[in-house]
């Protein structure tokens, strides 16, 4: 964008010097002419005095003079006819330049703002991102959190039920011994039996 600013600015500064230049010679070209008009007057003063005298050698050395001048003048008009075509191909140079130059502000601001656009939607969709970022990582704590739990609560489980089954055993011992002492206890009950 400054760029094109730039360009902009440069090709004024180039087409104002360009301009600046054809016109001071064709302010030279005017002056050459204005010298060629008064040289006319002047000589045009001079036939009219020699007609007055010795008509004959007055006439052919203004004839002469009047030739150059007029040689003169018609040169100057070339050059005049030249300078116009040039100043008005640099105008129509200077005016596409401007008119690219133009192009290139307005495409350049273009993508300026197509860019600004692309950068917030980067932003916005970068933050909407790190927020959810944040919501996994936190729910991810969460459920570490609540895995260390039941991880616990299996471990507690399974010593109970360890327990448990050391109590069953135990039992299960007991209940044999008792059986067995039961079973001791009838039979010497029978031996005790009156008959």
């Amino acid at each position: 964008m400054r760029q094109a600013g730039r360009l902009v600015v440069t090709g004024r500064a180039v087409i104002r010097r360009a301009i600046g230049a054809r016109c001071r010679r064709r302010a030279a070209l005017r002056h050459t002419i204005s010298v060629l008009c008064e040289a006319a007057l002047a000589l045009n003063a001079a036939i009219q005095a020699a007609s007055a005298g010795d008509a004959g050698r007055g006439f052919s050395v203004v004839a002469v003079a009047l030739q150059q001048m007029a040689e003169r003048s018609g040169d100057a008009t070339k050059q005049i006819a030249a300078l116009v075509r040039t100043i008005q191909t640099d105008t129509q140079d200077a005016v596409g330049a401007m008119e690219r130059s133009t192009q290139k502000v307005v495409e350049g601001a273009r993508l300026s703002d197509a860019a600004g656009t692309a950068l917030n939607d980067i932003d916005r969709v970068s933050r909407r991102l790190a927020e959810l970022i944040e919501e996994i990582s936190s729910q991810a704590l969460k459920e570490a959190e609540q895995a260390n739990v039941v991880v616990a609560n299996i471990q507690h489980i399974f010593a109970v039920t360890e327990q448990a089954g050391d109590g069953t055993r135990s039992t299960a011992g007991l209940v044999r011994e008792l059986s067995k002492t039961a079973e001791e206890l009838q039979q010497s009950v029978a031996r005790f039996r009156v008959s």
